[in-house]
């Protein structure tokens, strides 16, 4: 299963990173295949990252949303064209249907 992490990503790529990258550890070794924007480059200008950030969601399976997403703009909007497009959408990583779904390899 393809997850899809999203977060809030506002501010110093130092600040966020640590998060994204627990986050996507702990979504690997319940065995799913994580597309993590928090591994983009944090020297992009601003304007890059959305066009990115939505390809990657439209091949993702599954969106796990992690704490403070709410709190961005690009997040929000994230999590609606998930909706849009009738995703799973997980905002606590150790949701027992995150892991029945991964054990199923939902999606593929």
């Amino acid at each position: 299963m393809i997850v899809y992490i999203i977060g809030n990503m506002e501010g110093n790529h130092q600040d966020y990173w640590p998060g994204f990258a627990e986050a996507e550890e702990a979504l690997e070794n319940m065995g799913c295949t994580v597309l993590n924007p928090g591994g983009l480059p944090g020297d992009m200008p601003e304007g890059a990252y959305m066009p990115i950030c939505m390809a990657m969601l439209q091949q993702a399976d599954a969106v796990y949303c992690m704490p403070g997403w709410a709190e961005s703009l690009g997040s929000t909007v994230e999590r609606q064209f998930a909706l849009y497009q009738r995703k799973p959408i997980f905002e606590n990583i150790n949701s027992p249907e995150l892991a029945i779904l991964a054990d199923m390899n939902f999606g593929r």
